[in-house]
């Protein structure tokens, strides 16, 4: 997601991801890189409460652009 997220904004392409499963990130250079890539993107759907949401919430993404909407493979 990381990558085509990064080349959505270098093309000026609005970009959303739903259903993501995002961290822990224990790796700076790792996590340097999601918040990059994070940072580009419009909307964003974490399918856990838990881990995910924490992960983002720490990596400073923006309330109004995420949201927990579950795993789409389970919650179809």
């Amino acid at each position: 997601m990381a990558a085509l997220a990064l080349c959505a904004c270098a093309l000026r392409v609005p970009f959303v991801a739903v259903g993501q499963g995002i961290g822990p990130l224990q790796d700076r250079a790792l996590a340097r890189r999601v918040s990059e890539a994070l940072g580009s993107v419009h909307g964003l759907g974490v399918r856990d409460p838990g881990a995910s949401a924490d992960t983002v919430a720490a990596l400073g993404l923006d309330d109004a652009r995420w949201r927990v909407t579950g795993d789409d493979a389970i919650e179809a």
